[in-house]
């Protein structure tokens, strides 16, 4: 008998590890470069390690904390499936227009969105 539970795929995908400390997220801002589009505003910056590290920042602008957190989700999504280049640090800004996408589609635009910045910022 067919049981879902058993059926598991074997995936090593690690999370990117995270900026935790504000004055790591200063850094960022101030020495890095960023681009912006409609949903989000991404910020880049070299470092001397070979890790890249991802920073998130969802205001309360954005919509209520189920909202917050479905953000949070689909850009640790993205990042988990196509990481962005090593030797970076990132912080990933969202705009309150995210929030107004519909539930159909949403993740493909945000994909779409994200895909176009890390290649902005690649160059």
């Amino acid at each position: 008998m067919y049981s879902p539970h058993k059926m598991r795929v074997n995936v090593s995908h690690k999370p990117l590890a995270s900026l935790r400390t504000a004055k790591a997220f200063r850094q960022v801002y101030k020495g890095g470069r960023h681009v912006a589009s409609p949903l989000f505003v991404v910020y880049a910056r070299k470092t001397d390690e070979e890790a890249r590290r991802l920073g998130l920042s969802v205001s309360k602008k954005v919509g209520n904390a189920v909202v917050r957190n479905r953000v949070r989700r689909w850009i640790k999504e993205y990042c988990r499936i196509y990481p962005p280049a090593q030797g970076y640090d990132y912080i990933v800004v969202a705009r309150p227009a995210v929030a107004l996408l519909p539930q159909k589609g949403a993740y493909a635009q945000v994909k779409t969105a994200l895909a176009q910045q890390f290649k902005r910022l690649a160059k």
